[in-house]
């Protein structure tokens, strides 16, 4: 009778997520183990990583982008728009257009947010990705987005809901330091490196992305800086002396 190999237990057999275990895996068990799990996922790629990012980040900008407008709607009184734009010279009718159309504005720059975010989260990743290569890392870029999305998605939802609530927008701090553990984590999972390495990368890569946006306010600012001393005086109506 030859025996029943069905009943031994696959020892390479992996664990496959839906969207809510694999975001839960991410958040609720912090260790390479399970992040390991989560980047070995049968369902696992690179799509299915940006659709997260896509739909957290679009959820996350519609919801602040359309309660800034309606708080903006319900504060900013009639006479008080007519007065400023007739101090600053501006046709009434158009601050009046201008603040009706606000809703068609949050809707078309909501798109356009998350397009910015998700392209910037894929541009460091692959960056981050050279420098883990340039340290022996193993991993894919596929493996390093999936890890780092399968936190940084359902830590935007949460982010943008306690952000909103009054006294206790506090704890978007402790969440972002738990965000930056987490990101640790998710790199050292998906490059296979040693914590030494996977760190000293994220590091190098921090530092180039501060060093080139310094350099980028530097050259914004100082035009400006340079020719403010130059600009007339105003009066307090905005109508040069």
């Amino acid at each position: 009778m030859l025996p029943d190999y069905s009943a031994i237990p696959d020892s390479t057999a992996t664990t496959s997520y839906s969207w809510l275990g694999a975001w839960s895996t991410a958040l609720r068990r912090p260790s390479v183990e399970a992040y390991e799990s989560i980047i070995d996922d049968p369902l696992a790629s690179l799509g299915r990583a940006i659709t997260w990012l896509v739909t957290a980040s679009l959820a996350a900008y519609a919801v602040t982008g359309l309660l800034q407008a309606a708080y903006f709607q319900m504060a900013a009184k009639p006479e008080l728009l007519r007065a400023i734009a007739t101090t600053e010279g501006v046709d009434p009718e158009l601050v009046s257009t201008i603040i009706n159309n606000l809703w068609l504005a949050i809707v078309c720059m909501v798109p356009l947010a998350s397009a910015v975010f998700v392209i910037g989260q894929l541009f460091y990743t692959g960056v981050l990705h050279f420098a883990l290569s340039a340290f022996g890392g193993q991993g894919t870029y596929a493996d390093l987005v999936y890890a780092t999305a399968a936190y940084t998605a359902p830590l935007t939802l949460i982010g943008t809901l306690l952000g909103i609530i009054p006294c206790v927008n506090i704890l978007t701090l402790p969440l972002g330091i738990y965000g930056l553990l987490l990101h640790f984590l998710a790199v050292k999972s998906a490059s296979r490196l040693s914590w030494g390495a996977a760190t000293a990368s994220i590091v190098i890569v921090g530092m180039l992305f501060l060093l080139v946006a310094a350099v980028l306010v530097l050259a914004i600012a100082g035009p400006i800086l340079k020719n403010l001393p130059t600009l007339p005086p105003s009066s307090p109506g905005g109508v040069t002396l």
